[in-house]
């Protein structure tokens, strides 16, 4: 290979970097752009489906109420996917008053309802709206299952991501480590029921650690933090997840 060779190689190895650096942030931005289009268009068709259906629901007298806040819910969760949170929460709010006047007793679907409606307030920030929806689910799981029952471990959970949430957002940094430190809590709360399930879920376990570690590592607390990431680490291992750190 003589010298002319060599350049024409380097030109041409030149020219395909160029192309990569310039072509490839368009062709990604095409893609991008693409996959919003048709994410806006999917949930708009899936919006127009429902609508169809619930009008024929409400037109039919046989059909038993249930039925038909079920269709209703259904659009409210398709308008809090299509970013309309502030829509699909007054929706939210209305079935779940109807479904409590269906039945006074404890009823999965209403609990259904209630969290997904903390959720969406979630989203929303609405904090404490969020928390007084999954207090009360936490208050009809207390009443009606024992106190290591895998329901009360998911409201712990619930309730430690809105503490987090709090932290997260909270200027006063007394106030901030206090919600850390409740967080705290009731993730020991979640992962002792958890163990006295033996429950064979350890994504969950593992996700509790993650959020664990993330909240001992707010309040300054290194070697907790540390264990906790250790111990997560050990189950994303066992479950063949991968997980790097967020400032690697």
């Amino acid at each position: 290979m003589n010298r002319r060779d060599v350049i024409r190689i380097l030109v041409v190895l030149v020219a395909v970097f160029w192309l990569t650096i310039v072509v490839m942030p368009r062709r990604y931005a095409i893609v991008d752009d693409f996959n919003a289009r048709y994410y806006d268009k999917a949930m708009m068709s899936q919006e127009f489906m429902i609508r169809k259906e619930l009008k024929s629901l409400s037109e039919n007298k046989l059909v038993p109420e249930e039925i038909r806040l079920d269709s209703q819910e259904n659009l409210a969760k398709n308008l809090w996917a299509s970013f309309k949170a502030p829509q699909a929460a007054s929706m939210l709010c209305d079935i779940e008053t109807k479904r409590e006047k269906l039945n006074k007793n404890y009823n999965q679907k209403t609990i259904d309802t209630m969290l997904v409606l903390a959720a969406v307030y979630r989203d929303l920030n609405q904090l404490d709206d969020s928390a007084f929806w999954y207090r009360k689910v936490w208050h009809l799981d207390l009443a009606n299952f024992p106190a290591d029952d895998g329901r009360l471990m998911r409201d712990e959970t619930n309730f430690a991501v809105l503490d987090y949430l709090r932290g997260d957002i909270e200027k006063d940094e007394v106030n901030r480590q206090q919600c850390f430190k409740d967080a705290i809590a009731h993730i020991e709360q979640a992962v002792e029921i958890w163990h006295k399930q033996k429950s064979p879920d350890t994504a969950t376990l593992a996700n509790l650690l993650y959020l664990r570690y993330l909240s001992y590592r707010e309040i300054g607390n290194a070697p907790a933090s540390r264990q906790s990431f250790g111990e997560m680490k050990y189950l994303n291992r066992q479950l063949k997840r991968a997980y790097k750190l967020p400032w690697k």
